[in-house]
């Protein structure tokens, strides 16, 4: 997901097609195709693609695993999905059957994790993933935004943290205070930044 992050979409593509050749050739491996089914929705919509993007979440949602235990690797699916709808809202806030269609696929997503939200206590990974998909399907208050950026910089998650902080800056924009708008997207740009160069030193 490097690729992905770094707006690198030709090699993105290119890596996404040989993981789908090897799901294809690994068909009985719940991982790999759970893996195949972040990557592709989230190809599309870091493209803009939005409409494909939804697409591919209501086939996710469609066929869900008939088992739904709490692990990283699923939960990323979740957080695609719901960031899917998220940027639907976004681009047509005003078009009802938009509104209405990311109601029902947040809701039918709030379903899917209906047992992990009373859990007390949980591994730092997907208690980080639970807290961001209350911000991007809740309200997307300041509080949520900042309760998910300490959660990933707890965990040294410098892609998250900076989606975390810049969505929060949004936030912080709309109320007009822009001090604390200017506070996160430094923070944000300075961890993108660090980011990009941890992944630049891996590809040598």
């Amino acid at each position: 997901m490097i690729a992905l992050r770094r707006g690198d979409q030709d090699r993105f593509a290119d890596l996404a097609g040989r993981l789908e050749d090897f799901a294809n050739r690994h068909p009985g491996s719940p991982e790999i195709a759970r893996t195949v089914g972040y990557v592709a929705i989230s190809g599309p919509l870091e493209r803009g693609d939005l409409d494909l993007a939804d697409q591919l979440v209501g086939n996710f949602l469609a066929a869900p695993p008939d088992d739904w235990p709490l692990s990283p690797d699923r939960l990323w699916v979740v957080l695609a999905a719901a960031r899917t709808q998220r940027a639907r809202l976004a681009t047509q806030p005003r078009n009802r059957q938009v509104v209405a269609e990311v109601a029902a696929r947040l809701q039918a997503l709030r379903s899917l994790l209906a047992g992990a939200f009373g859990i007390s206590v949980l591994p730092a990974l997907p208690a980080a993933q639970l807290v961001t998909f209350q911000a991007l399907a809740g309200k997307g208050s300041l509080k949520e935004w900042d309760a998910a950026a300490a959660a990933w910089r707890d965990l040294g998650h410098r892609y998250e943290l900076a989606s975390a902080l810049t969505a929060g800056a949004a936030v912080a924009l709309a109320v007009s205070s822009r001090s604390s708008a200017r506070l996160r997207l430094r923070e944000a740009h300075d961890r993108r930044r660090s980011a990009g160069r941890a992944a630049a030193v891996t590809d040598r």
